[in-house]
């Protein structure tokens, strides 16, 4: 992992999913600091840096910790 971990292979990364009746929830957590997204830089014309904004393009909601290395994205589920 790039930026929480710095690419240590000893370092940890969990995945969780949970799936309700209105959404799906993936959370991502790593050893790393942690993220505000109001603080996240935005650069359009860089090659890279965009992951943020994918995130938020392709889910509901996303939600990252400051103090701890956790993001996490929720996806509602489309109404029948």
């Amino acid at each position: 992992m790039e930026h929480g971990n710095r690419y240590n292979p000893a370092r940890w990364v969990s995945v969780y999913l949970e799936e309700s009746d209105l959404a799906l929830t993936v959370t991502v957590q790593d050893e790393g600091p942690g993220v505000r997204l109001a603080e996240a830089p935005v650069d359009p014309l860089a090659d890279r840096g965009r992951g943020l904004e994918l995130m938020r393009g392709l889910v509901d909601e996303v939600r990252t910790s400051a103090d701890v290395g956790r993001t996490v994205l929720v996806k509602a589920k489309a109404s029948e």
